[in-house]
């Protein structure tokens, strides 16, 4: 009983939404809470990303592969969390070259164009070719510059 009350407490205290705005019946949709309006954050980062993207050549193209924690330090004991290193730092760079503008091709999991070569239904060759494909610590270079 002194736990129910308990918890009782903590959920009135929580700000939590009552459970009775969270529950709609299934013919009906459930509304929005009231919150402040969505905008978009323009920082001095996304600034020097836009003039970089401006001093690139435009033929060419980027690709981003998986880039992983390398580091080999990882805790789960005493509330670790696992990986001591992003783990989405492929997406951070991918986000970076779409927001200055420069061509991006998808090759974030390049084991999707090879399985519809194997199976036949894309000549992997008919692909445009990445000029630059960053991945890990290393960027390779395929006559990104001729």
């Amino acid at each position: 009983m002194r736990a129910a009350a308990l918890f009782l407490a903590c959920l009135s205290l929580s700000g939590c939404v009552g459970l009775d705005k969270a529950v709609a019946p299934a013919d009906r949709d459930v509304g929005f809470p009231d919150g402040p309006p969505i905008r978009r954050l323009v920082t001095p980062y996304d600034n020097a990303l836009t003039c970089a993207g401006g001093r690139v050549p435009d033929g060419l193209s980027f690709a981003v592969g998986a880039i992983n924690d390398a580091t080999g330090k990882e805790t789960y004991a005493d509330g670790g969390a696992g990986k001591m290193v992003t783990q989405g730092a492929g997406d951070m760079i991918q986000t970076a070259l779409f927001t200055s503008g420069v061509r991006v091709l998808n090759r974030r999991d390049p084991s999707i164009s090879a399985t519809e070569h194997n199976w036949g239904i894309r000549d992997i060759t008919s692909m445009e070719p990445a000029n630059l494909y960053i991945t890990g610590s290393k960027s390779c270079s395929a006559s990104a510059f001729d």
